[in-house]
């Protein structure tokens, strides 16, 4: 047999042969070797058009690093610096850069470990605890000669003429009741040393395996400029908390919820340890202007969003009996315009240690429950002079993220999506015909698209009402009328709620707007309320406060909007309908809003996953994170 049969190619097959076709050996078939031509000269400058192979060593250095137009400019500027003489330069490895920047990180608070302990099913389970010691990261701002001269220690009560009377102004924390009331309780010479405390969990990587549970905190002594900044003086990361995994078998079970909640505690206690030592007797501290102050640290100040209020204040969340952290309004009547009795810290001790005294778990269980409590210490019962539940604080940026984004906003979605594709299109077109304005995002096109930043929903709240007016008639869109005007006394509401300074005034005006616009939203719920639910939005997914439905996926083929669509029914009863009734009493007690806002704290996310991606191997990143963020 022969190796291989290889037939000509029909048009190939010259005439004197059979087209038959003729046998080769697979050894012999091969294709011709090319021809040996001379190599092409050698390129003596192949880093051109860069002008030297220096400089394209630098900029290939620059592309590699992903540096961006800032940053690559730096670095020439560095470099020409260096070469020009001017300055020497020393450094000669990574090595010797990294140890020098852990002998600077000394100069500030640095990061410490501990371990906690909690028991669980008749077993302790250990968890790592990163963190700063309070007390020596706010000494070490007092003493530090560019901020310390800065805090305020006494608190005020300003207040300007208006032309016919004088009335009073607030503004920093110093200016408002809780401070001038944390002082009152001091001796003579006694200074409140006033924190704010930030906590959240956030994701460090792209498909969310790895997160990091942050605490950061500011000095309400120093002024806002100062205190919100991202400098010296500025916010800090002064805690990495433990991150409890659940399993499947313990999701969702009390016990396990509870067991989460003591974590939080303990690890927070942590925390607070190096000043909770001090609350009752204080501490003589001789700060940058060379006075000696008796200092008393309070906690201030409380912020996160929902989830992180309801374990500062350990209640049980969303189904409770009372699922406000702050007052002990009814689950029923959260969508509700009215004045319920407040919680704090006192009571709620009382509370536990009453149901603690119970015989059954069964009667610890319904005691607890008559206040939506759990069975857990509350760490801030430490902090003599602080209130938990007065600490805890109103947020705007979550306002726009929960009541605007995933309720205001997602009803108008379903009303225009009902009313056809014309519609859809007009309000996208308005939008871009709207003029550009500085500090302010231009948008396209808004309905088919999902956005998640809830900055980005603030401006199309102040944008909304220019682009939808045109599509919706008073007379034959009665309900999605009155829906734009609940949105706009949402934005009434809110800009009341951004001012920097406020007055008796302001604050008498913005009261009466928090309750305009709790009339419009009980109008609007009426007009709804008959309406049954359609497959667009289910009640059980509305009743959930962290939904993100999203918009209708098509508009209705029918191009007609002749007939007014009635939005589904839903349960309006959730937090954030609910938490705006206490923004104004929160302006009087601690300030305005920019005082407790969660945006400046949000904004340190970025920075963290940054560095979790460029700097770290992805392995016990607590520690490795810990260096760069002293």
């Amino acid at each position: 047999m022969p190796d291989n049969s290889a037939p000509y190619d029909p048009a190939g097959v010259p005439p004197a042969q059979d087209s038959g076709g003729v046998s080769y050996k697979l050894d012999d078939i091969k294709r011709d070797q090319a021809s040996h031509k001379p190599p092409p000269a050698r390129d003596r400058e192949p880093w051109q058009p860069f002008r030297s192979r220096l400089d394209f060593e630098i900029a290939e250095l620059a592309l590699h690093a992903s540096l961006n137009k800032d940053e690559t400019n730096r670095l020439i500027s560095l470099i020409h610096r260096a070469a020009g003489g001017r300055e020497p330069f020393s450094l000669t490895s990574y090595k010797e850069v990294s140890e020098t920047w852990s002998r600077s990180s000394h100069r500030f608070t640095a990061f410490e470990q501990t371990v906690i302990s909690v028991p669980y099913r008749k077993e302790e389970h250990c968890f790592d605890v990163h963190f700063r010691p309070l007390w020596d990261w706010a000494t070490g701002l007092l003493s530090d000669p560019h901020v310390g001269p800065h805090a305020v220690f006494d608190a005020e009560r300003l207040y300007k003429y208006n032309g016919h009377q004088f009335v009073r102004f607030i503004d920093e924390p110093w200016t408002a009741d809780a401070f001038w009331n944390a002082q009152s309780q001091l001796p003579a010479d006694g200074k409140p040393l006033a924190f704010i405390m930030y906590s959240d969990k956030t994701k460090l990587s792209t498909f969310g395996t790895a997160k990091a549970y942050l605490v950061v905190a500011r000095l309400a002594n120093l002024p806002v400029h100062i205190r919100n900044s991202n400098g010296r003086g500025g916010g800090r990361i002064v805690g990495w908390l433990p991150i409890v995994k659940e399993s499947q078998k313990d999701k969702h079970k009390p016990a396990f919820v509870n067991f989460k909640n003591v974590v939080w505690h303990k690890a927070f206690y942590v925390l607070l340890e190096s000043i909770i030592k001090y609350v009752k007797t204080g501490f003589w501290f001789e700060c940058a202007d060379k006075i000696l102050r008796l200092h008393f640290p309070i906690i201030l100040i409380l912020s996160g969003d929902y989830e992180e209020q309801c374990v500062m204040a350990l209640i049980r969340g969303l189904k409770s009996k009372f699922p406000c952290p702050v007052c002990l309004v009814p689950k029923d009547q959260l969508s509700q315009y009215g004045i319920y009795a407040s919680r704090h810290a006192i009571q709620s001790q009382t509370v536990v240690t009453t149901a603690r005294a119970k015989g059954t778990v069964v009667e610890k269980e319904a005691k607890l429950k008559e206040y939506s409590l759990r069975d857990v210490d509350n760490v801030f019962w430490m902090m003599h002079g602080s209130d938990v539940n007065g600490a805890i604080s109103w947020d705007r940026l979550h306002a726009h993220g929960g009541l605007w984004r995933d309720h205001l906003w997602k009803q108008f979605g379903l009303i225009v999506s009902e009313m056809g594709r014309n519609a859809l299109a007009t309000v996208d077109d308005n939008f871009n015909a709207l003029p550009r304005w500085r500090n302010l995002s231009h948008f396209s096109q808004v309905m088919d698209i999902s956005f998640t930043d809830g900055s980005k929903h603030e401006e199309i709240s102040k944008l909304l009402l220019f682009a939808a007016h045109p599509i919706i008639d008073r007379q034959q869109h009665p309900t999605a009328y009155q829906l734009l005007k609940c949105m706009r006394g949402f934005v009434e509401l809110d800009n009341y709620t951004a001012l920097e300074v406020h007055t008796e005034e302001t604050l008498t005006a913005g009261r009466a707007a928090l309750k305009t616009f709790s009339q419009l939203m009980m109008e609007y719920i009426k007009m709804t309320s008959n309406v049954t639910i359609n497959d667009l939005d289910s009640e059980s997914a509305l009743d959930s406060e962290n939904s993100r439905l999203e918009l209708a996926d098509a508009a209705n083929d029918s191009e007609s909007a002749d007939s007014e669509y009635q939005p589904t029914t839903k349960n309006w009863n959730f937090p954030k309908m609910h938490t705006n009734s206490h923004v104004f009493d929160d302006i009087v007690s601690k300030g305005v809003m920019r005082n407790y806002n969660t945006k400046p704290n949000e904004g340190m996310h970025r920075p963290l996953k940054n560095i979790y991606r460029d700097r770290t191997n992805f392995k016990n990143v607590a520690e490795q994170v810990s260096l760069p963020t002293s």
